[in-house]
């Protein structure tokens, strides 16, 4: 009985609000998620009653700090908060598009009416960004890049923002395809494509610098490149020199150097004694007395050096003294 009463004056609500032509608020929503419907209501009211409708069916009501689900395409997805001045929707569905309108009553009488056009939106995907064409020169840099999503989603806008290094991001251009012209000092700029829709957005970012070097790092790129290709000159040139030298410098120094014949042995004759002959023999007994007197260093004959082999034939002995 209680609730039969309650609809009736939700729908007598409902018809008084729609007859007094109110604007609605545009409220967005994300499948999944929640939103918030906050009536603009005096801080001084201390509200007795709430009653909310969606479309043209009742939704519910809020009477005595309570609660009541009549909708049951909202059950259990319904909060109130703020002491009644705030109703949550959450895990928001398609189908929770639409009007909604309320009516709510003070403790001192007031009255206070709003209503919300909600729209809910599917979430936007994680985009990507295409290089479809790159054309570089040494003083341009032109390419054309193409942001989309990988799912088939409706109501989705692009755009596109820049910003160099660690400044702010400003507004480049609109569309999911841009065609860009830099000159080198911009070629360290970054790009933010924004992909949203009324109620999501997701973006992702691209570095020029992936296409377009860096103007210092290419000029240093260069250097080293003229660097490595003097020092690979100058080795190609010196090195040849430096063994032409060497081969020379042996070659001369092989021709200072005398011709040297093998040592051949060295003989020494024994030291001869007394008054013996070079072919060995002792002299005769009869002339023994008149040598006999000789001093001794005097009979002391050395022979001469001899080269080569060994004389044939011939020994040489001492002579003994008798």
């Amino acid at each position: 009985m209680l609730l039969a009463l309650q609809s009736v004056l939700l729908t007598a609500t409902l018809l008084l609000s729609q007859g007094e032509q109110d604007v609605p608020q545009q409220v967005t929503g994300v499948i999944s998620l929640s939103v918030d419907l906050s009536p603009s209501v005096d801080r001084t009211c201390s509200v007795s009653a709430m009653y909310w409708n969606f479309q043209s069916y009742i939704l519910a009501s809020f009477t005595n700090h309570q609660l009541s689900t009549v909708n049951k395409q909202f059950d259990k997805r319904l909060e109130m908060l703020h002491d009644g001045r705030t109703l949550r929707i959450s895990h928001l569905r398609m189908e929770d598009s639409g009007l909604y309108h309320v009516t709510i009553t003070c403790t001192g009488g007031e009255e206070y009416k709003s209503s919300y056009n909600v729209t809910v939106f599917e979430p936007v995907p994680h985009p990507y960004i295409r290089n479809e064409s790159v054309k570089n020169t040494t003083n341009w840099c032109n390419m054309t890049l193409h942001c989309s999503v990988p799912t088939n989603t409706s109501a989705l806008s692009y755009t596109w923002k820049y910003r160099h290094r660690d400044t702010e991001y400003q507004v480049y251009n609109n569309g999911d395809t841009i065609q860009v012209s830099l000159q080198p000092e911009s070629w360290d700029m970054e790009l933010l494509c924004v992909v949203h829709n009324p109620a999501d957005q997701k973006n992702i970012s691209f570095h020029l610098q992936e296409i377009c070097p860096d103007v210092s790092n290419r000029n240093l790129h260069k250097m080293d490149n003229q660097r490595s290709y003097y020092a690979t000159f100058a080795l190609c040139l010196i090195l040849p020199l430096i063994l032409i030298g060497w081969f020379l410098f042996k070659k001369k120094k092989r021709k200072k150097e005398p011709i040297r014949d093998p040592p051949e042995e060295i003989h020494y004759a024994d030291l001869m004694l007394g008054s013996q002959n070079l072919c060995g023999q002792v002299p005769d007994s009869r002339h023994a007395g008149s040598h006999s007197s000789q001093k001794t260093s005097d009979a002391i004959v050395y022979s001469v050096l001899r080269h080569g082999p060994e004389i044939k034939g011939t020994d040489v002995h001492n002579t003994q003294h008798v």
